[in-house]
């Protein structure tokens, strides 16, 4: 996903992780050896009636994750084999 995001807006991806990745943790604890990734656009001011979305980086989201999601799982479709998006 990183080499992707690069190529497809020629910058770097920031990876960090966040306390907001705990599904990640639980799939993979069900399905060795899954890869999993979670991520998504930028949300400000979570849980509280000043949250906000960033409606640019929503759209780089969903980009990359059409771009993603078939190279990920490299399978025509997720019913054939481990596919998790969380």
């Amino acid at each position: 996903m990183v080499e992707t995001y690069k190529e497809m807006f020629g910058q770097d991806v920031k990876v960090e992780a966040i306390h907001a990745g705990l599904e990640c943790g639980i799939m993979i604890s069900k399905l060795p050896g899954l890869d999993c990734v979670s991520f998504g656009p930028n949300i400000y001011n979570i849980h509280t009636t000043e949250e906000k979305l960033s409606i640019s980086s929503t759209l780089i989201f969903n980009s990359s994750l059409e771009a993603c999601a078939p190279t990920t799982v490299g399978l025509s479709s997720p019913s054939a084999g481990h596919f998790a998006i969380a």
